[in-house]
């Protein structure tokens, strides 16, 4: 089975020490991806003069990855980290080209985990809609997730 994740440039720095351990082998996935473009608005310039990088679709043959709903990116738009409603976190780079956004690298899928380690299946403890990188001092090392 494959599924999918439809993603824009936008700008997070993901600590990876400090995020939850993968649950299998080193957490890596592989990701294959398909240039998406942003016709709807006809050019490359966005309203409030906001730039179109790219556009990405992601697809993954592992039944974890999917049903993303909260993303967070690097504030030099080098990396990012997202959460799902089926309990995982995934995080990578991002690889641009010439400017534009052309795919993702050293990516990583793997269960949210609470503060004693554990994976926690239960839908109101693993149902991930939103996350933010947490900057103290200037120094981001901690994640917030927001749960349904």
């Amino acid at each position: 089975m494959r599924v999918g994740l439809n993603i824009a440039a936008a700008a997070v720095l993901v600590v990876a020490g400090l995020l939850p351990s993968p649950a299998h082998a080193d957490g890596a996935i592989e990701i294959s991806t398909t240039s998406r473009s942003f016709a709807r608005f006809g050019s490359a310039t966005l309203p409030g003069g906001l730039d179109f990088l790219g556009g990405l679709t992601l697809q993954a043959g592992d039944d974890d990855f999917g049903g993303f709903s909260g993303l967070d990116v690097s504030p030099d738009g080098k990396s990012f980290l997202a959460v799902s409603d089926r309990g995982h976190w995934f995080a990578g780079d991002f690889v641009y080209r010439d400017g534009r956004l052309t795919g993702v690298t050293n990516t990583k899928l793997a269960p949210l985990r609470d503060g004693n380690g554990k994976v926690d299946r239960r839908k109101s403890r693993s149902d991930a809609e939103a996350v933010a990188a947490w900057t103290s001092k200037g120094i981001r090392g901690k994640v917030i997730v927001g749960f349904e």
